[in-house]
């Protein structure tokens, strides 16, 4: 499995980008398991981004980013869930 791809300056990027519109998220969206693409990292939510992107364009796009935002949220509140729980059996040792 390729992790690293290194194509800044080559010419074929230029013709990727003219072709799909985005050469970076087509790159990622058609190998998964890069880890790094030509100077950034590829982070997990880039990652899904640009596979969403592949498989419906940018309404795919825009859904998978709000999935992950209503994720975010939910392991926020469940987080914080857990944090009052903790604080309570403290709470009830103390007593």
């Amino acid at each position: 499995v390729m992790r690293v791809l290194y194509l800044h300056g080559n010419p074929a990027t230029q013709r990727i980008a003219d072709v799909w519109g985005s050469y970076r998220k087509m790159v990622l969206a058609r190998l998964p398991g890069l880890t790094f693409l030509d100077e950034r990292p590829v982070h997990k939510n880039e990652m899904r981004f640009s596979v969403a992107w592949l498989e419906g364009g940018m309404a795919a796009e825009s859904q998978e980013r709000v999935r992950i935002m209503e994720e975010r949220a939910e392991e926020e509140r469940n987080n914080l869930l857990q944090l009052s729980e903790a604080r309570e059996r403290r709470r009830q040792e103390n007593l």
